[in-house]
């Protein structure tokens, strides 16, 4: 299968993933039974010379489940679009292809952007961290290490893209700590009341993810050979970051449904 069939393909299955899930949250107005709003912390009191502090929590944002299924909905439609777009070659520019020519996609490096910022904002609100700081810092980094990304898929030494995947590592690193010590102490604050596909959706995306970082250091490992072939490893980010967007898109849709 081509580069352009495989791309129109993926389209299509983001496309019909985010209208079945649309359609199944219309259908099932459920509500997870996890607190999802996100605050922040004010002092409101000071003793001993500021050796003991009170700290009182503000609710800075609501966010309900609706407001995740949409995020969800979203994602799909964020890499449906983008991938008509390398179907069509950068809609009839000629963009892609003269991306891909050169041994990069800048495009799917924004496309991971977006798609992987919306994925660690759910996850960070399904692992019960209610810290807004923390919460858009950890959505930050994500997208940034996306550029990260950008950034070893278009240098030209080795040197230079082993220095960029040591940074990218210890970026996702501190990510799925944050998240996976939220998920700790939240399933003791919850107990047995903590859903079981919670947990499944955060193990699981953690895998993913280092996954997807995998086919960046096999890239790099073999970059450089004489048979070395870019359009390998795109076929590659295509394949496995719509299985990605697939295992927490469908297993969320199960949890919230099965609420």
């Amino acid at each position: 299968m081509n580069l352009g069939h495989i791309n129109l393909f993926a389209s299509y299955l983001n496309i019909i993933s985010a209208l079945v899930l649309a359609i199944l949250f219309y259908l099932h107005r459920n509500q997870i039974a996890l607190n999802t709003d996100l605050y922040s912390y004010e002092v409101t009191g000071v003793l001993n010379n500021g050796q003991d502090v009170t700290l009182t929590p503000k609710k800075n944002f609501s966010i309900d489940t609706q407001t995740i299924e949409i995020l969800l909905v979203a994602m799909f439609c964020i890499s449906g679009f983008f991938h008509l777009f390398y179907y069509t070659n950068g809609f009839y520019t000629k963009a892609y292809l003269g991306d891909v020519r050169r041994g990069y996609n800048r495009f799917r490096w924004l496309e991971f952007s977006f798609t992987s910022a919306i994925m660690i904002f759910i996850l960070s609100l399904l692992s019960g961290n209610r810290d807004i700081n923390s919460t858009i810092l950890i959505t930050v980094l994500a997208a940034s290490t996306m550029g990260i990304g950008f950034f070893i898929e278009q240098s030209k030494k080795k040197e230079d893209k082993t220095i960029g995947l040591v940074i990218g590592f210890v970026m996702l690193a501190t990510i799925f700590g944050i998240l996976y010590n939220s998920l700790l102490e939240t399933s003791d604050d919850y107990g047995d009341s903590y859903p079981d596909w919670g947990v499944g959706v955060l193990i699981g995306m953690g895998v993913w993810f280092l996954i997807l970082a995998i086919i960046s250091v096999v890239s790099v490992g073999a970059s450089g050979n004489i048979d070395y072939d870019f359009l390998v490893y795109e076929k590659l980010y295509t394949f496995f970051s719509f299985f990605a967007k697939a295992y927490m898109g469908y297993y969320m849709t199960y949890g919230i449904l099965a609420t």
